[in-house]
Formats: structure tokens, C-alpha cells, sequence
């Protein structure tokens, strides 16, 4: 039988301690103690001592000890499964940036975020946490550290890649459960996120900027504006389509989404199933189309990542064929192109020499406005949420939703008012 004592020590450097000590016989018959202080002394003894006895009894296995001049065990923590995570995000393919964004994650956010534990003393840092002792409690706390650094919606990143993470740790028998799994961000809607319309006349001064007048070749703005505008494919996408998506004949003309550039000019598949998709175009779209094959810079042949053993050619390429990175878009395509339609507005920035203030004009729109334009014209033409999220590439109907809400509200209020005034006026 094992047995409890409560015990006072003296620590090497002479403080003093108190606490219990479990003393007990192992299985060759030799005596064995341990101590426990701090919070919960007496609780974590009774537990060991309960142990003990069950393992003299039989009643559970005995922890194998490990021989003279092992190796003590490796403690798992919380940093060395982020990184077993961040080698089987490596392994499985993903993008450079996608692999970028969580190990800013890992290295900025998780790791080195220090959180008070519940009934421990002190702070902790998080990536030194054990995983077999890391709580609930403990994920709320990290919660709550990033709350005070970060906006909702990117803390809510943050814990999506904490549940991550744990999640493989679990495939990988590091951890039972996902002790994280139930610590979610709410998302607070301050307005920061709501898209920004440009009015039917800037959308009109955009196009009229940026159009060329047939028999002459279109220039690479006016083909990057018009498949924004009336096509809605994210930047990325533009990037990356290739003259072998083009169909420019028959009644059905369009265009295949398969792949985008990421930030570092490589291509690469489409993310989701919904993102690959078939976009119809109107007969002034396919005829800018066949103008442009005419005049574009052709591209070296590029092995298809979304096609095996296939070979494309960009067909918005830089003019040495390679692919556009999007710096060289914004700085040469979109800022002159604001300037000439007159969507700027003042910014100021600090000389790089003088320490001066410079007032420059900058585009008062994201080059990501021209797929919001699009989006907004589906809506003003009776599109349905569903239609719009085909047509837009989300992967879910809550991404088209949690954008384009307030669009879909506003149209159907605007319904809801002209008929209501009929009602009353002409009933």
C-alpha cells in the first residue's frame, strides 16, 4: 500500500518548500517517494497514489522505465507539433505562400504568445507548453492574447491554424484529442471588411480609359479591365489563365478557370473544385479576345499544373512571356489607369532623403474592385446567392454571403419599398 505524508524541504539554493510526499514499494520490493508542491499538492498526490496501488494490484501496466544510459523521452510540445504540422503541410504540395502564412502563424502568433494557465503560477509561453497537458482553458487564454493584438478576423486565422495543428497531431498519435477544437473567434463586423462600389460613371471612366478602338490590337489593360469587369476573376486568376482556356467558337464562348499565379509569379491549381470553373462571355468580350490573340507576347510553353503532361501559354504574360507579378500590375497598369480616369485620391509619405512630406495620388480602389464590380452587377440583374457563388468561384454560398450580404439585403429592400408603393398608391 502506498501512503501520503506531508513533508517541508529545503530547495539547493535554500528556499523553503512544502508539500506531500507519496511513498510506496515497486513490483522488485524497492522503496519509492515522490514529491508534490505548488497548486493542488495534496489532489495530484491522492491521484499518484491511486495509481501506484492500481499498478501493484494489477489492475493497469506499469510504465516501462527506460534502461541505464537511455536517452531520457522527448516531451512533446506544443512548437515541435507546430512544426510536424508545418513538414506534413510541406509534404502534401501547398503553395509557397500558403506555406508562408502559416509559419507566420507558427512563428509570430502561436509559439511565442505567453498566456496564464489556470491554477499555474506565472506565465507561460505557449509553444513550450506539453501537448499530453495542454487544456481547453489554455487555448481560450491564447484566444484572448490574440484578441489584444490582432483584429477578430484575423485571430480567428490564428486559432483556425491552432485547431490545425492539433488536428495532426491527433493523426499522428502525438495527442488523444483536439483540445482546441471548440475555441472559436466571433468575428466582429465593424465595417472594415464591407466591399466598396465604385458608382456606374467611375465603372464607365474605367472601361473608357482603358479602350482601344478596333482594327487596333488592345493593349493589356484593356483586356486585364474587361475580363475584371464583366468575367470577375480574382487577380491571381487573371495571372495564371492561359490562351488553351479560351473557347471562341461557337455559340458558347468563354473561358476555363484552372489555375492562378501565387505571389511569388508560380503557378498552380485552382484551391477548391468550386474555384475551376466555366465563365460565359458576350460577343464584345470574345471579339476583344481574338483581337488580343493577335497581339499578345507569346509565352515560352509552361507545364500545366491543373493538366498533367499538358503545356500552356499565359495569355497575359509580361512582355518577355513570363508570368506578371502583381506589383508590376498594380504599379503599371492600375495606379496609371486610376490617374487618367480621376479615382485617385491624396496620400502622404515621408521623403526617402529630406524626411519631407510627399503627397502622391494613389487609386482610391483596390485592384480587387473589378471583381466586386462584377459581383454587383449579377446582383442588379436578379442573379440568386447560388448563381452569384458559381459564377464567382466561392467555395461556399457563406464566403458569397459574408461579402456580398449587404448587396443582396439592399436590392431586396429596394424591391420591397417600389412594391409597397405601388400597394399603397395604385391599389
Amino acid at each position: 500500500m502506498a501512503s501520503i505524508n506531508k513533508r517541508s524541504w529545503a530547495t539547493r539554493s535554500g528556499e523553503s518548500r512544502s508539500g506531500y510526499e507519496v511513498e510506496w514499494k515497486d513490483a522488485s520490493g524497492r522503496r519509492r517517494r515522490k514529491a508534490f508542491s505548488g497548486p493542488k499538492a495534496k489532489k495530484r498526490a491522492e491521484a499518484h497514489k491511486t495509481k501506484v496501488e492500481a499498478i501493484a494490484q494489477g489492475l493497469i501496466a506499469a510504465p516501462v522505465e527506460p534502461a541505464a544510459g537511455d536517452a531520457p523521452p522527448v516531451v512533446v510540445t506544443v512548437k515541435i507539433a507546430a512544426d510536424n504540422w508545418i513538414t506534413d503541410v510541406k509534404a502534401r504540395g501547398r503553395e509557397t505562400s500558403t506555406i508562408d502564412k502559416y509559419e507566420d502563424h507558427r512563428d509570430l502568433h502561436i509559439v511565442q504568445a505567453e498566456i496564464v494557465r489556470r491554477d499555474m503560477p506565472g506565465t507561460w509561453r505557449f509553444g513550450d507548453i506539453p501537448l499530453a497537458e495542454l487544456t481547453p482553458p489554455d487555448c481560450e487564454a491564447l484566444k484572448k492574447v490574440l484578441l489584444a493584438k490582432l483584429t477578430s478576423r484575423n485571430a480567428a486565422k490564428v486559432m483556425t491554424s491552432v485547431r490545425m495543428l492539433l488536428s495532426q497531431a491527433v493523426r499522428d498519435g502525438l495527442c488523444p484529442v483536439n483540445v482546441g477544437r471548440e475555441t472559436r473567434v466571433e468575428i466582429i463586423d465593424r465595417g472594415e471588411s464591407d466591399v466598396e462600389i465604385p458608382p456606374k460613371d467611375e465603372i464607365k471612366a474605367l472601361l473608357s480609359e482603358s479602350a482601344t478602338e478596333a482594327p487596333a490590337p488592345p493593349t493589356f489593360t484593356e483586356v486585364w479591365v474587361h475580363l475584371g469587369v464583366f468575367a470577375g476573376l480574382r487577380p491571381s486568376e487573371l495571372r495564371g489563365l492561359a490562351v488553351e482556356d479560351l473557347v471562341l467558337a461557337g455559340a458558347d464562348t468563354g473561358f476555363w478557370v484552372r489555375r492562378k499565379a501565387d505571389e511569388y509569379g508560380i503557378l498552380g491549381t485552382v484551391k477548391t473544385k468550386q474555384s475551376r470553373r466555366f465563365i460565359r462571355i458576350g460577343k464584345a468580350s470574345a471579339a476583344l479576345l481574338r483581337r488580343w490573340l493577335l497581339a499578345v507576347p507569346r509565352s515560352s510553353a509552361l507545364p500545366d499544373p491543373a493538366r498533367k503532361g499538358e503545356t500552356i501559354h499565359l495569355l497575359l504574360p509580361t512582355s518577355i512571356g513570363t508570368v506578371q507579378s502583381l506589383a508590376n500590375v498594380y504599379n503599371r497598369v492600375w495606379v496609371p489607369l486610376c490617374q487618367d480616369a480621376g479615382l485617385t485620391v491624396p496620400a502622404e509619405r515621408e521623403g526617402p532623403e529630406t524626411g519631407e512630406t510627399i503627397v502622391r495620388q494613389v487609386p482610391r480602389y483596390s485592384l480587387n474592385c473589378l471583381r466586386h464590380i462584377h459581383a454587383s452587377l449579377l446582383i442588379d440583374q436578379g442573379m440568386t446567392p447560388k448563381q452569384v457563388q458559381m459564377r464567382m468561384g466561392h467555395s461556399s454560398i457563406k464566403v458569397t454571403y459574408d461579402i456580398y450580404g449587404k448587396l443582396f439585403d439592399k436590392r431586396d429592400a429596394d424591391r420591397e419599398i417600389s412594391a409597397t408603393l405601388e400597394r399603397d398608391l395604385l391599389s
